[in-house]
């Protein structure tokens, strides 16, 4: 079916309006966010001071930087390694083609990452995500550099909107240009003569733009050209109406790939935004910064407290350190007037509602996973990484939805754009059918690593402790397990790099090399036992000897003349 040409505005309008209409309730929540716990975002009623003159206690500010900081270190590192790619079709998993191309296509998309404003952009994006509840993060190919540029946008800019699935697959987002910025991106063509003069004389005025990017419902999917691509990108100028006064369509064109990754930290029941841990702390932090402020005027009090004196002397009163003032009658003396305040039961109070705050905002476990990457505790490492599993596993739903609504688009991105660019090799042609859905992402930072350790290897450690003691009253209880897979799974679940793990059939040839090279040291012992009585040993036995190891003996170098078999 062909798309239309004709653009109705007044449905995008509808559409837009619905939309800011929805998003009400949560701007009320995000303000207060940013006031008590995120005020370097500015604040959600269009002012851009930073706001810090209702903050009495830092305690809700700390903990949301350090969880912060815990998830952008643990979970993205840029000093150490923190994805690896695989395969959903284990049958591919060891052919040579397959894991070549993983290889070369992950140490492409570090290189993109790195190129790139991937990781300044992410700290941002965790910020937004882990206060408000939801980030809006733009990815696009910066062809001025040949690099990929990752975009933040202030959640106050974005309404969102999500399919069947509850996916997000439609952003509005309302910004401002400069009269300036709207002829360098787009031109003199959608403006007439008089809208032109008036951006020319007054090019730093701001004038309100809004980008519409959803699926494009009416197009013909067999023409490649930017008005029927799958994603539909609309650019309306909404304050600077022409001579029919309607808002004015700046550009059309379309994407591949949908542009935006919108994460979202927790999602609730029928709800598109997301929420965080913040927002159920939200009460404790509001009233801690209301006692602060009690305590903080409580305090002036008890320093400068309120003073009466006598009505003449007014006039005569430096209360200041060696101030001077007559008096005549020694009876009639300037005191303080006592209020009566109790700073225990404050102190108390304080003291529960910032443990409250912090175990919210899972304080001690990203102060866990710190002893656990400095390797400076008390505890054993082992009882530290069991500690910080069970720990992480209550993170377990908020660290898939990272994954799956975060990091799994931007890496698929990275390998899609690198691919199309030229930087990134593209799979084998009869693998192609591994970029999309094929193709699978291992997480295997410090974060990952300590869910993996308590759920992916307890269960295999624990059922290894309770076998071994029976060992020695059903010899052969060990049958049961197969030892190949058991060590590369407990390889693979501590982040052992996967090109290190051999494949079945290199591992199987190992062995029959071995096992031939067994049966030769057999015979030749069985030809020397027979030949020392006639004073002889056979050429080349010392060499087997001494490669493959006779009990009490050393390993050695084979003698020229040993043979062995190829891979030896």
């Amino acid at each position: 079916m062909a798309q239309t040409t004709k653009i109705d505005l007044d449905a995008y309008l509808t559409k837009y309006e619905s939309l800011k209409e929805k998003r009400t309730f949560y701007e009320e929540v995000w303000d207060l966010i940013t006031q008590y716990v995120y005020p370097r975002r500015n604040a959600f009623d269009d002012k851009t001071e930073i706001r810090v003159k209702n903050i009495y206690d830092s305690t809700a500010l700390s903990a949301h930087s350090l969880m912060v900081d815990a998830f952008t270190g643990y979970i993205i590192s840029r000093a150490s390694p923190w994805f690896r790619l695989t395969v959903h079709d284990y049958r591919l998993q060891d052919e040579r083609p397959v894991k070549s191309w993983l290889n070369e296509a992950e140490r492409g998309i570090y290189a993109e990452l790195e190129q790139s404003n991937f990781y300044d952009a992410a700290a941002t994006c965790i910020a937004d995500a882990s206060s408000i509840g939801t980030t809006i993060l733009y990815v696009e190919e910066d062809e001025d550099i040949k690099a990929l540029n990752f975009m933040p946008r202030h959640p106050k800019e974005a309404y969102i909107a999500t399919n069947k699935h509850g996916k997000v697959d439609t952003v509005y987002r309302h910004f401002y240009m400069t009269g300036k910025q709207l002829l360098e991106e787009f031109g003199q063509k959608p403006f007439n003569s008089e809208q032109l003069k008036r951006l020319k004389e007054f090019p730093f005025e701001e004038y309100e733009v809004l980008h519409i990017v959803e699926p494009r419902i009416l197009r013909d999917p067999k023409r490649i050209d930017s008005k029927n691509k799958p994603w539909l990108s609309l650019y309306i100028l909404l304050d600077f109406s022409g001579t029919d006064g309607k808002a004015l369509v700046l550009k059309e064109s379309g994407y591949d790939e949908f542009p935006y990754v919108v994460w979202r930290f927790k999602v609730a029941t029928s709800e598109e935004y997301g929420r965080s841990y913040v927002w159920d702390a939200l009460p404790d932090i509001i009233r801690l910064n209301a006692i602060g402020k009690d305590l903080l005027q409580a305090g002036q009090i008890a320093v400068k407290p309120p003073m009466q004196y006598p009505a003449e002397m007014r006039f005569e009163l430096p209360l200041v350190p060696n101030g001077m003032i007559p008096y005549t009658n020694p009876a009639r003396t300037i005191k303080p007037i006592l209020t009566g305040v109790q700073y225990p039961i404050a102190e108390n109070i304080v003291m529960n509602l910032r443990n409250s705050i912090r175990e919210q905002l899972k304080v001690d476990f990203f102060l866990l996973l710190s002893r656990i990457a400095q390797a400076k505790t008390e505890m054993t490492a082992r009882e530290v990484i069991e500690l910080a599993g069970e720990k992480a596993a209550v993170l377990g739903t908020v660290m898939g939805r990272i994954n799956s609504e975060f990091l799994d688009p931007i890496l698929q991105k990275t390998l899609i754009l690198g691919i199309r660019a030229g930087r990134i090799p593209p799979p084998p042609k009869e693998y192609i059918r591994l970029i999309g859905q094929g193709l699978g992402i291992d997480y295997i930072g410090t974060m990952a690593q300590a869910q993996k350790r308590l759920q992916g290897t307890q269960g295999i450690t624990e059922g290894l402790n309770q076998l071994l003691p029976l060992t020695q009253f059903y010899p052969d209880i060990l049958d049961v397990i197969d030892s190949d897979k058991l060590a590369i799974a407990l390889a693979e679940r501590n982040g052992m790099p996967i090109d290190l793990i051999r494949p079945k059939a290199e591992i199987d040839k190992i062995r029959e090399n071995r096992a031939k090279a067994m049966q030769m040291l057999q015979n030749a012992q069985m030809q020397g036992g027979q030949r020392e009585q006639k004073g002889t040993v056979p050429q080349g036995v010392s060499g087997l000897a001494g490669l493959v190891g006779e009990p009490g003996g050393e390993t050695g170098t084979p003698e020229a003349g040993s043979s062995l078999p190829e891979g030896f």
